[in-house]
Parts: C-alpha cells; sequence; structure tokens
C-alpha cells in the first residue's frame, strides 16, 4: 500500500481551501490534501468519512474528499507519498522520503503504530530562483520597517507586468530560471481568503507581459514562516467507512517552512495522517511597492491550481530592520 494515488482531479471550488490564519497571515500548502488522498486510495480505497455531527469536522472531509490540488498540479521529482499499515511503512517513509530530498529540513518520524494501524505522508519540496537576482534593501511595510529587495535597473526585466489598475491594486509575476514554475504576486485583494485572488488569475485572458519601465518600482518585503498546524478538529474522530468503523484518526499535522529573499522562494511542507483503533520617493511612473497586505502564489505554468498560498497581511513573517 504505497507510491502515488492514482490521478484525482481537483476541483475547481475556491472555497475548498484549507488555509488557515497564523498570526494574522493566511497559509495554504498542497501536503495535506496529498495525504488525504493517498490514504483514501491506498488503504481505504474509497472516499474517508468520518462519525461525527460538528459543522467543522464534516467541512473539513468535504473539503479534503474534493482536493483542490493533486498530484496532477505538481511535477514527480518535488512530491513524495506513501500510505500503509504498521512500523514498517514509517520506517519506508523515513527511508525514501531522505533518498529521494536529501535536503528535507523535518526531521524523521518518531511515532510508534502498530501492525494493524495505518499512517499516510505526503511531502513536498520546491526551490526556485529569479532570472537575475534583486538588491536588498529596506522598506516600510504599514507599520515597521523591514528588510526587503528591489529591482535596480538591470533587474526589472525580472519583473513581469500581468495586471495594474493603480499602485494598490495589481499582479505581477516574477521570472524564474526554471520555465515550469510560476511566482506570482498580487496586491489588493481579501487577504484572508484565496477565493478573490484565484478566481482573478483564473478568469484574466492569457496575459502578454509587460516589463517595468524605466520610471517603475518593484520592492517587497523578505519572508520566513516555520508552521505547524495540528487539524484538532478531526483528531480522535472515528471513521464512518464500513470497514474501518474501529479507527479513529490518532494524528493529523502539517509542517510549512517558506523563504522568499532576493535569490528567489523555497517551500517546504509535509503532512501525516495516522489511523489507530480504539516612506515613498518622488513618483513619477507606477509603482509595485508591496508596503501593504499582498498573496504569494506558487503553481506549475501549466495548471490553474496553486501548490501553495500565502496571504500576508502584517509584518509578523517579516525580518525587522
Amino acid at each position: 500500500m504505497n507510491n502515488s494515488p492514482s490521478p484525482v482531479a481537483a476541483t475547481n471550488d475556491f472555497s475548498n481551501y484549507t488555509g488557515s490564519l497564523h498570526e494574522g497571515n493566511y497559509i495554504w500548502s498542497g501536503a495535506m490534501n496529498l495525504c488525504w488522498i493517498t490514504l483514501s486510495q491506498s488503504v481505504i480505497r474509497e472516499p474517508l468519512l468520518i462519525k461525527t455531527d460538528e459543522p467543522e469536522a464534516l467541512a473539513l472531509v468535504e473539503k479534503f474528499n474534493h482536493p483542490v490540488c493533486t498530484t496532477e498540479d505538481l511535477d514527480e521529482p518535488s512530491y513524495y507519498t506513501k500510505a500503509g499499515m504498521g512500523q514498517k511503512t514509517v520506517d519506508a517513509i523515513n527511508k525514501e522520503s531522505r533518498q529521494k530530498f536529501p535536503q528535507k529540513t523535518f526531521a524523521d518520524l518518531d511515532m510508534n503504530i502498530g501492525n494493524d494501524e495505518f499512517i499516510s505522508y505526503a511531502y513536498f519540496y520546491k526551490k526556485v530562483s529569479y532570472e537575475k537576482p534583486f538588491t536588498q534593501t529596506d522598506m516600510y511595510f504599514e507599520n515597521s520597517w523591514v528588510k526587503a529587495f528591489e529591482a535596480e535597473e538591470e533587474q526589472k526585466r525580472t519583473v513581469e507586468i500581468l495586471k495594474y489598475e493603480d499602485d494598490n491594486k495589481f499582479i505581477i509575476r516574477l521570472r524564474l530560471k526554471t520555465p515550469g514554475d510560476e511566482l506570482i504576486i498580487a496586491k489588493g485583494f481579501n487577504g484572508q481568503d484565496p477565493k478573490e485572488i484565484i478566481t482573478a488569475l483564473n478568469e484574466m485572458p492569457t496575459p502578454v507581459a509587460s516589463h517595468l519601465k524605466e520610471d517603475d518600482r518593484f520592492m517587497m518585503p523578505l519572508l520566513h514562516l516555520s508552521y505547524r498546524r495540528d487539524y484538532n478538529e478531526l483528531i480522535g474522530k472515528a471513521l464512518a467507512n464500513p470497514a474501518f468503523s474501529n479507527y479513529i484518526i490518532g494524528a493529523m499535522f502539517e509542517n510549512i517552512n517558506f523563504d522568499l529573499d532576493e535569490e528567489g522562494a523555497k517551500v517546504e511542507s509535509q503532512a501525516v495522517i495516522t489511523v489507530e483503533r480504539g516612506a515613498a520617493p518622488k513618483k513619477t511612473g507606477r509603482y509595485f511597492i508591496l508596503d501593504k497586505p499582498f498573496w504569494v502564489i506558487m503553481k506549475r505554468t501549466d495548471s490553474n491550481h496553486p501548490y501553495f498560498l500565502l496571504g500576508i497581511n502584517n509584518s509578523q513573517l517579516m525580518q525587522k530592520k
């Protein structure tokens, strides 16, 4: 019982994102979607069901059974999934995930499960670099001076303008060395719910990207995130699938690390489920300055479904000057 599940089509229902707020910032990664799919297909062999009448738990189950991100939205070298029974599966996960991703920073899973208990695991790693690195600087974000980076003359071609309404609402793309991935920055959209920005991206005609002009400016903060989420809404809940009615979800958590600086961006995430018994200068052009809440979206070029979303609503994830 292992390896990647059979391909599953992602839903376009943007209300099915299961992100959460961390220090006021919206965070979502596709790792838990992959973990849930792998458990459902490789072990349960049908959509996973839970015995509960709690609305929050039922809503999560419905969203995970209709995922917004699947392996079809990723490239095979960027992820690892496995589900199976007993401690031998835990040991295999630790060995195989580290063999495929020697740069993995998360520690090996330190858990013991019984021979008749199950574990599902998903790991995702993506590192991208800009075509041309930017220059470090400082900037003012809302009420704090933070470390940042900006585009000088020779770096401006790295910034592509996809949509510009005004200085407070725009969508740009930072050109990457790897053509299969995209790093999109959007300002002026709801920062606590991705529906508006994802809808805007998918409804936008194929843009003819333009570059910054001589008088345009680009500046954004450096970002760092290290986050763990436990899905307490589902931990301890019994499965409602007939063949697994005497099992409960023992653990369900994900870890997310994210860094974005003047050279590129790196996202690393893992998800685990166990199933047990019992101030600006004079303006002469357009300003693409991320000094107010904004989105970071990472996705494959040929997919409408992102594999990472980060809604920045404050300076908690930034390095103070």
